[in-house]
């Protein structure tokens, strides 16, 4: 990705506040006054809502009177995009400002619509979250330095490029394998032509055991887990991860973005129904949803081991 290029204007004069965070004494940190995130997330929305251009924002001079804004249009989505950027050394912080979709969580709410979103994130790692559907704003709200309040793909990749970590993966790498896994069963069933069906022993000999590379198969590890080897080893190019981004990766944002790369394990699930026979497709179902959440003991590896892959005995 190249740098972008710095916005002809500087950021809006506003009122300062001393920031809410621990981390540095710095630009953004506890001992600095700044200025304030929300009229800049404000003077974005607009100005995405104008153009309609999803834009990666880089924020410099966040304590100055006069700051700078750093602008660049996005083709690919902005999660992808920024994989592997590092923001430079002067910006105090980065974000996006772009379209999305606002929807109700429970699925009662109105039908789902188009909305203009804004995410800052700070080196100090709070920030300021804002969307707007129509012209009324649901979301103008700050958001603080856990990296807990930070949630969702383009979160995580705003704070990996500032260096800053991710909440941890909510579930266990077994969940990751599992989908890994039946994608590549059904992809694979797809490819034979009727009516020929992948045996229980193809189904088998896709297992993902090529994580025994990992030196440490423990999750997360600091780094070492199985699923940083298997991107270092190429294994991911499939999904789009090269062995270059694992360093830019944090355990917690690696599994969100490959999760994200696949499809839901349940649809694949569904649909290896279709395309498998009925003992085979239900072994899967069976061995796939449990390698989600396998027994933990000393020596758990959080992935499919052979003992996973035999069938359990009735009863």
């Amino acid at each position: 990705m190249t740098d972008p290029v710095p916005a002809r204007s500087t950021h809006p004069r506003r009122r300062r506040r001393p920031s809410p965070c621990d981390p540095t004494d710095g630009p953004g940190g506890r001992g600095s006054d700044r200025v304030e995130l929300g009229p800049i997330a404000s003077v974005l929305a607009d100005g995405v809502a104008q153009s309609g251009t999803p834009t990666l924002v880089g924020l410099e001079g966040l304590d100055a009177e006069d700051g700078n804004l750093h602008l660049k249009p996005l083709v690919d989505h902005p999660a992808e995009a920024l994989r592997g950027f590092v923001a430079p050394a002067e910006w105090d912080a980065i974000g996006f400002a772009g379209g999305g979709t606002a929807r109700s969580l429970d699925g009662e709410g109105p039908a789902p619509r188009r909305a203009t979103v804004v995410q800052l994130c700070t080196r100090a790692g709070d920030g300021w979250h804002r969307v707007v559907v129509h012209d009324l704003t649901l979301i103008d709200a700050p958001i603080g330095c856990d990296p807990d309040e930070h949630q969702g793909l383009v979160p995580d990749a705003l704070r990996r490029t500032l260096g800053l970590p991710t909440t941890p993966f909510n579930g266990h790498v077994g969940q990751v394998w599992a989908a890994v896994w039946v994608e590549q069963v059904v992809s694979l069933a797809l490819c034979l032509p009727a009516p020929t069906m992948l045996r229980w022993e193809d189904v088998e000999g896709l297992a993902p055991r090529w994580l025994a590379i990992a030196d440490d198969h423990s999750w997360p590890d600091g780094g070492s887990s199985a699923l940083v080897a298997a991107v270092v080893g190429g294994h991911l190019r499939w999904l789009g991860f090269e062995p270059e981004d694992a360093p830019w990766f944090d355990d917690g944002s690696l599994a969100r973005a490959v999760l994200a790369a696949l499809a839901p394990v349940d649809d694949m699930l569904d649909a290896a129904g279709e395309l498998l026979s009925p003992t085979v497709a239900s072994r899967l179902r069976r061995l796939a949803t449990r390698s989600g959440t396998p027994s933990p003991g000393p020596n758990s590896t959080g992935t499919m081991r052979s003992s996973d892959l035999e069938e359990p005995p009735d009863g």
